[in-house]
């Protein structure tokens, strides 16, 4: 939600959604001093009660009118420009070490797939039972199965859709397919997949493309009706893995390493 507001300072005249923003939401107003009105929606409350934070973060170095221009910087990044992990560096608490933590934040992750698994696994997600007790829904049925209600458990754990999506992934590391529930699964994770093998980091790299994968497919799906078939998503997390592992190398070249590059068609020099 950062990246909206930095958008919209940033912005304004070349993203379509910053303009549709100016001209029919903040109008002619300061964007920093506008009230919340009581009628809007989630996303632009959320954008809303994001500026206090924003606030320290987006400059406004004057330049003198001749040699330099006036400018706008995200302070948080060295080069001036926003970018998802320097705003997320930037609003953590570093001190605050967790049983999850190395499952979440580790060397080679993808910065919006642990940023979007760090909120499911501190119930930060907005699921439809949440939307429902808030007022902002009024029926809760998971858009995935189409069967139960969604709950944070029901949506990364025991939806028919997702175990199916998490079973053909554990098949990929020989994982047992055991159907754990939400918070169970995290703390298994956690406990066995923490070091430097090459094992543990695909399997970090899988779960948090799993979740975010799913995540994004729910979210298009309520809010534009569009689906993707559970093979595409699937494909999509073997993609994000092989991408992210393409310029890895000095792995032992054990047996049950060269059977892992085999079975997520890595690339041969990852093992040594």
């Amino acid at each position: 939600m950062l990246k909206h507001v930095w958008n919209l300072c940033s912005d304004r005249e070349n993203s379509i959604w910053s303009s549709w923003v100016w001209t029919y939401l903040i109008k002619r107003r300061s964007f920093w001093e506008l009230k919340c009105p009581g009628d809007c929606s989630w996303t632009w409350r959320k954008i809303l009660n994001l500026r206090e934070i924003a606030r320290g973060k987006i400059k406004y170095p004057v330049g003198d009118g001749r040699t330099s221009r006036d400018r706008i910087v995200w302070a948080e990044s060295p080069n001036g420009k926003f970018s998802i992990k320097s705003a997320w560096n930037s609003v953590r608490h570093r001190e605050t070490v967790v049983g999850w933590h190395k499952l979440v934040w580790f060397k080679n992750l993808i910065p919006r797939h642990a940023i979007i698994l760090w909120m499911a696994i501190r119930g930060k997600l907005y699921t439809q039972d949440k939307l429902v007790s808030m007022g902002i829904i009024q029926i809760n049925r998971c858009v995935l199965c189409k069967e139960e209600e969604e709950t944070l458990d029901h949506l990364f754990s025991s939806c028919p859709f997702t175990a199916r999506i998490w079973s053909l992934l554990c098949d990929r590391c020989a994982l047992p397919r055991s159907h754990r529930r939400w918070e169970t699964n995290v703390e298994w994770l956690s406990r066995n997949f923490s070091d430097k093998s090459l094992l543990s980091l695909i399997v970090r790299l899988m779960f948090a493309a799993f979740v975010y994968s799913l995540w994004k497919e729910r979210k298009m799906r309520m809010q534009s009706g569009k689906t993707r078939r559970l093979v595409q998503i699937y494909l999509e997390i073997l993609e994000y893995v092989r991408t992210r592992t393409i310029y890895l190398r000095n792995f032992p070249r054990s047996s049950a390493n060269i059977r892992l590059v085999e079975a997520w068609g890595l690339t041969d020099s990852i093992c040594s």
